[in-house]
């Protein structure tokens, strides 16, 4: 199997018919309001008005703090982040919606993006936009490749549960359970070919062991290679994603290099070739010592390296 060398593409769903302030979406103005059901008050709202990453300060005082710049990310990006932990119709999974918090987090704190440009749906989500149904991940994944700008890296992430049937990748929605009610991969990577962004990188961490069920192999990484994206997945065909702690250990290690470990060459910046071979390092000492196999799996594996994040002790900035 071959793919052209392109562009990094960053999906993580989104979708709707034009604004992007909506309860799921960070609002940079708003003031933070810790959400007493929840212990991650990040991107939740009332009232209209969505609470920041920072506990005990307004969205502008964090970004403040952090004495970053636009000059010094990567570039503008846009970002949907969907991690599902309970299913109606499938099995409940424990770490998604976390690892789904931390990824948003992390890139408003290291990677350039602006708050609100990053949109976080979970099982979790108190509206009709803000839940990773069906209905609202469809219009959010055909909102978000429409409103990406051509200076842009559109960054795409999706935990929770995946599927082939049929010789067909499927991610599932939180009210999902068969193909005809899930998000059909190759729609999904169609509508980001389409986007105007420069860069375009899909992450997806599906296939979680311990309460997947029969007929749940994850998604064949055959059917993850298409021109102008660059997909990333946590795991081989038939290979299931394991926990490790609080995290995926996929997306444990994913975070882990994005905050800076990954910058192999200490430029300032972690790329997705920088990235995956981290990434892919940890795996398989993890695989090693616990005698289980999860190997991740990147497509293309070779050409344009795009800077997905930066690191501040790199650039002698400020760090969080």
């Amino acid at each position: 199997m071959s793919c052209l060398m392109i562009p990094l593409l960053v999906v993580s769903c989104l979708l709707c018919s034009c604004a992007l302030i909506v309860d799921n979406v960070v609002d940079a103005r708003a003031p933070v309001a810790p959400v007493a059901s929840s212990p991650h008050p990040i991107m939740r709202s009332t009232g209209g008005q969505s609470a920041a990453l920072a506990p005990s300060a307004s969205m502008d005082e964090f970004l403040e703090s952090q004495t970053l710049s636009p000059a010094t990310g990567p570039g503008t990006g846009l970002a949907l982040i969907i991690g599902i932990n309970k299913y109606e119709q499938m099995g409940e999974l424990n770490n998604c919606r976390q690892d789904a918090i931390e990824l948003a987090r992390l890139l408003v704190q290291r990677g350039g993006y602006r708050p609100n440009r990053v949109v976080l749906m979970t099982d979790a989500g108190n509206n009709a936009e803000g839940r990773a149904s069906y209905a609202a991940l469809t219009r959010r994944i055909e909102q978000v490749c429409k409103l990406a700008k051509p200076e842009d890296v559109l960054f795409i992430y999706f935990a929770g549960h995946g599927i082939t049937a049929n010789g067909q990748g499927y991610l599932i929605p939180a009210d999902g359970g068969e193909p005809r009610t899930s998000i059909h991969v190759s729609w999904l990577q169609d509508q980001i070919k389409s986007s105007p962004a420069k860069a375009k990188f899909l992450v997806m961490d599906a296939c979680h062991s311990g309460t997947a069920v029969r007929g749940v192999e994850g998604i064949s990484p055959s059917l993850m290679c298409r021109d102008g994206l660059i997909t990333m997945t946590s795991c081989a065909d038939a290979e299931l994603s394991y926990p490790n702690g609080e995290h995926g250990v996929f997306t444990e290690y994913l975070l882990g290099g994005l905050k800076g470990v990954a910058d192999k060459n200490q430029d300032g910046k972690i790329t997705n070739i920088e990235l995956f071979q981290y990434v892919q390092d940890k795996m398989e000492s993890w695989c090693i010592k616990t005698g289980k196999t999860q190997r991740p799996q990147m497509f293309p594996l070779t050409g344009t390296e795009i800077p997905l994040c930066i690191v501040p002790q790199n650039q002698g900035v400020k760090v969080p």
